[in-house]
Order: C-alpha cells, then structure tokens, then sequence
C-alpha cells in the first residue's frame, strides 16, 4: 500500500508533464457531446485535486515529504482528504460547466449534470471511494442542485467551494492552515481558471 502511494506521488508531476506534452502535439478533442464532457469533468476533477493537495503537503512538509507517505495512518488520512477534496471539486466543475452551457447555449437538460455526478463518483467505487463520502457527496450535490442559479453560476466564484475543501480536508495543523488559507485557496482557484479556459476553448454546441 505504501509503495503505491509513494509511486502514485512521484508520478503526478510526469504525467502531468506527459499529458501537457500530448496536448500540444495532437491536441485535445473538441467537446461534442455529454460523453465526453463527462470525461472532462472526471479527469480535470482529478487533476485539480491531486496536484493541489499533494502540491500543499510538499511545500509544508519540505525535505520529509516522501518519509511522511510511509506512516500509514498518515495515508489514511491523505485517503480521507483527497476523496472528499475530489467530490467536492467534480460538483463545482458540473455545476460551472452546465451553468455556462445554460447562459451561452440556452442549454437546459440540468439534469444530465445529475447523471453524470453519480456516474462519475459509481466509478470510482472501485477505486476506493468509501460509501459514507459516496453517500455524503450524493446529498450535498442534490442539495446545491436544487437551490442553484444556473443563469449566474458560472460567474460567481464557482470553484469556492473546493477550494475551501482543500484547506478544510489537508491534513495539515490548523495554525498552519491559517497562514496558508489565502495562498492555498488562490492556488486552486488558478488551476481551475486554467480548466475553465480550455473547456471554454473545447467546447461545441451541444444538443
């Protein structure tokens, strides 16, 4: 279990740099449809909530970070943080996503974004995604759903709520946290400008 997690936190920063290089050789595809909004949504949700995470933890654990990783209540904990950082960012890329497709293409089949929250997390189930967050995610999802403003979304802080999630869910001391907060929060907030710019970029009208 330890190697894994020490081979999975070595790897982000390579294939992060693998799938930048490929983009810029072939391209990403345009979105055409809701499948592969679908699977935009699933891998910049993962994207996003493991580089900013991980990014975090280095920075504050320093020279010892790879050492921290072979304490495993301390994995656990990182488990416990990156799912719940992870259901909370797929909600505010759906929510944006749809919200933008109402305002600029009238688009308003609002519950596909339902369909594909609870596809996106039934996947990932079986990578270790715990029925209590599942059920958690599930409930807080249809609640934002039923009191959002899909005409203004998009352009109201969408992503604050996952950034908030990342300071909340860190396992890092509360004091520390403090001084971070700003900092942090902008650092998700940018990686996430950075998505909404390709989607932007990619996106085709969608029937």
């Amino acid at each position: 279990m330890i190697k894994e997690y020490i081979k999975q936190l070595e790897g982000v920063s390579f294939d992060f740099l693998l799938s930048s290089l490929k983009r810029l050789v072939v391209g990403e595809k345009k979105l055409t449809n809701l499948e592969l909004i679908n699977d935009f949504i699933h891998k910049r949700s993962a994207h996003v909530t493991q580089n900013t995470l991980y990014g975090y933890l280095q920075t504050r654990i320093g020279g010892n970070y790879i050492k921290a990783f072979k304490d495993e209540n301390y994995l656990k904990s990182i488990n416990i943080s990156r799912w719940n950082i992870f259901v909370i960012s797929v909600q505010d890329i759906s929510f944006y996503i749809f919200s933008y497709l109402y305002k600029n293409q009238n688009y308003q089949k609002f519950e596909e974004a339902k369909k594909i929250y609870h596809k996106i997390l039934l996947s990932e189930k079986k990578n270790g995604l715990t029925d209590d967050i599942y059920d958690n995610a599930v409930e807080e999802f249809d609640k934002r759903f039923q009191e959002l403003n899909w005409a203004t979304f998009c352009n109201s802080n969408p992503f604050d709520k996952s950034s908030q999630a990342l300071i909340y869910w860190s396992p890092i001391a509360d004091e520390l946290k403090n001084l971070d907060k700003e900092i942090v929060v902008n650092s998700m907030i940018n990686k996430w400008n950075n998505v909404c710019r390709d989607f932007e970029k990619l996106i085709q009208k969608i029937d």
